[in-house]
């Protein structure tokens, strides 16, 4: 007897092991607890603690008198177990009529356990959107006031062009610097239509998709760099205000936005726009 005994015990053990090693293998930290109420336990991802039961600690189901045994087991309290887990290699039906009883146990066959220990993960973070999706979904949300604000402008890029180009410097750096700043005003003119007609044409197709978030970085990228070479023709000015509020608008609307969080600094924090942008200006350079 004392044999049959301590074969069952060191199958019971056995099982335990291989129980304890699918638990560990799914990313659980496993606690074995021989001589216990129950063989294992370990943490799902929320912080409830699951206990695991592998069987009963004789010939699987062998007797009456065993299952009733494991039976008054399991009506013992079960501090600080939020659920069990009762794993075996099959569950005969008598044994399934018992388990049904008791609320917060589950019948696990060992077949199984990978896939059910799947649930006390935590689930997956959903997968961030791209830049280039962020961006499009903004422009889809904002289209009319994106075609609206683009229109005015570019009405703002060629009255100062035009003014510009009225200009008589009359030494050579000045008609560079002149010159230059016309080049600078006419490559945002291009992106700023560009995005227009990007924003008119978007609609269900990838191709619209990829084009609205090309011209809407590239509008993004060309401010950007537009300020950079012109920022210091605006900064003790008063006048020519209207063209940068209207660009960081529309960066704003298309999701770019190079010079949002200046301007909402700059409201928040009382201060002028142009101390605001001049800070951003150092900040970049």
């Amino acid at each position: 007897m004392a044999r049959r005994v301590t074969t069952v015990s060191r199958r019971h053990s056995d099982f335990v092991k291989k129980v304890a090693d699918t638990i560990m293998d799914a990313g659980f930290e496993v606690q074995i607890n021989f001589n216990r109420v129950f063989d294992l336990s370990f943490r799902a991802a929320n912080g409830d603690r699951i206990a695991v039961e592998c069987g009963l600690r004789a010939d699987p189901f062998s007797s009456e008198k065993q299952i009733q045994a494991w039976e008054s087991n399991l009506r013992k309290p079960r501090p600080q177990i939020d659920e069990l887990l009762v794993v075996n290699p099959t569950f005969p039906t008598r044994i399934r009529d018992l388990l049904d009883a008791y609320d917060g146990i589950e019948m696990v066959p060992y077949g199984q356990l990978p896939i059910w220990l799947e649930r006390y993960k935590l689930p997956p973070k959903p997968k961030r959107p791209s830049r280039s999706t962020r961006i499009v979904s903004t422009v889809r949300a904002n289209r009319d006031q994106i075609i609206i604000t683009t229109e005015a402008l570019a009405l703002q890029i060629d009255d100062k062009i035009a003014k510009l180009k009225d200009e008589n410097p009359n030494s050579p750096e000045a008609i560079s610097a002149r010159d230059s700043a016309i080049s600078d005003y006419e490559a945002l003119k291009a992106q700023v239509e560009d995005l227009k007609k990007a924003v008119a044409k978007l609609n269900a197709s990838a191709k619209s998709k990829e084009q609205a978030a090309k011209a809407a970085t590239s509008f993004g990228d060309g401010f950007q760099d537009w300020w950079n070479k012109q920022h210091v023709n605006f900064l003790d000015k008063a006048a020519g205000w209207g063209l940068v509020l209207s660009a960081v608008g529309v960066c704003s609307l298309i999701g770019v936005g190079p010079l949002v969080t200046a301007t909402v600094a700059a409201v928040v924090g009382r201060k002028s726009v142009s101390k605001a942008l001049k800070g951003f200006a150092k900040g970049n350079a």
